[in-house]
């Protein structure tokens, strides 16, 4: 399913809840990014140089903040997927507005109306940058610099 910025390849996120987070996967999302050029595979998501990334089946997200999830858990676990990037170092937090973009699309696509998407994206914009800064101490995190 073709956004303006993103194609979502995995039309239905089957999923369950559990504890720890909010969700836990139990099939592959595939979304092609407009992120080119790295290399990271990590147990749980992959983002290969082609900007295919794949959330594996197990990988665990806590689901929208501020909101319910009505119609966002697809685009929820890609954003937090996005975000854990940034946060670990793995890819630079100038990712950051592309990433809300792309998040904001894939609630377009899963049918959430246009004037919800856009109202979220932008509370993503004002409240969402601290969730993207750097995580821990350097050797602390999962992705090589």
């Amino acid at each position: 399913i073709q956004g303006e910025r993103m194609k979502l390849l995995t039309r239905e996120t089957r999923y369950s809840k559990c504890s720890k987070y909010k969700y836990r996967l139990h099939q592959p999302i595939l979304v092609e990014i407009e992120i080119y050029g790295y290399e990271i595979d990590l147990p749980f998501f992959k983002l290969q140089p082609d900007g295919l990334l794949i959330l594996r089946k197990g990988y665990c997200w806590n689901g929208s903040n501020y909101s319910i999830d009505y119609k966002s858990r697809t685009a929820s676990a890609v954003h937090d997927a996005g975000y854990q990037l940034m946060r670990e170092g793995c890819i630079e937090k100038s990712h950051r507005k592309y990433i809300d973009q792309v998040y904001k699309e894939i609630l377009i696509i899963k049918g959430l109306w246009v004037w919800h998407a856009n109202f979220r994206y932008n509370m993503l914009r004002k409240l969402g940058g601290t969730s993207a800064k750097l995580a821990g101490k350097p050797d602390n995190r999962i992705c090589e610099e």
